[in-house]
């Protein structure tokens, strides 16, 4: 029942749209703009219809006389063409492997000498008998003493500065120089003063440098066993694990090859 009442309103909607639709006025076109004044108006004129060519009889012209031939002109000189024939690709190619025979190889570079240090040594005498085994290796060689092998510290000292009192005088100099680090190691008639005591010989030898620039002649004085130890300096191109094998050394050490003579 409802579904039947509203079929037919959606009808009859769908009538009264398409009749407002078709009693519709006709679309007016918008008024052309005004024209300026002294300015005349375009109008495109109709396009006339193409007539068709009338045919026209071709009639060929009285063959007009011949004139004689004129005598050739002189020609300017042609180069001369090479005519040889290019080369094969089976010359060439028999070529090839004759040229790439006659070039020289291209030459290897030689691997860079390295210095090295092999060692330690007990005597001088373990460190020459290895020798024979690296001169086949290497280029140059030298048996170097260690003699800070066996020091543990290095102490700059100002030793036998006299009794207490010429310590004390000594001292007082030290501090006016804004000098540090300093005691006196009493030894009755015979004093002695420590300015350091260090572990590398390197950093002893800036304090023992600085102390003599300043007018104190310290010295550097080792403590320890004072057992030395024998190296072998060696310049090769051969790897070092062969020339540690070759000399027999439990180790190896990299060394600058300007401090080998």
């Amino acid at each position: 029942m409802y579904v039947r009442a509203l079929i037919v309103v959606l009808i009859i909607l769908n009538a009264g749209v398409a009749l407002w639709w078709a009693l519709q006025p006709a679309a007016v076109p918008p008024a052309a703009p005004s024209q300026p004044a002294g300015v005349a108006r375009l109008e495109l004129l109709p396009t006339p219809p193409t007539a068709a060519a009338p045919a026209v009889a071709t009639v060929a012209p009285a063959a007009a006389p011949v004139p004689p031939p004129a005598a050739p002109a002189a020609q300017p000189a042609v180069a001369a063409v090479d005519n040889t024939p290019p080369p094969t690709p089976a010359a060439t190619a028999a070529v090839t492997p004759a040229a790439v025979a006659a070039s020289p190889p291209p030459a290897v570079a030689a691997p860079a000498e390295r210095c090295t240090s092999l060692g330690p040594y007990a005597a001088r005498a373990e460190a020459d008998a290895a020798l024979p085994a690296l001169r086949g290796q290497a280029s140059r060689t030298s048996v170097r003493e260690d003699k800070d092998a066996g020091v543990s510290t290095f102490r700059v000292m100002l030793p036998n500065v006299g009794d207490r009192a010429a310590a004390q005088a000594l001292v007082k100099r030290i501090a006016a120089a804004g000098i540090g680090d300093y005691y006196v190691i009493a030894q009755g008639e015979d004093n002695s003063i420590a300015l350091g005591q260090y572990q590398s010989r390197e950093r002893a030898e800036r304090r023992q440098a600085s102390l003599v620039s300043a007018g104190f002649p310290a010295q550097l004085v080792p403590s320890g066993t004072g057992q030395s130890r024998w190296w072998i300096d060696v310049r090769s191109s051969a790897s070092v694990s062969s020339l540690q094998r070759s000399a027999g050394a439990s180790r190896q050490r990299s060394l600058d090859c300007t401090a080998l003579r």
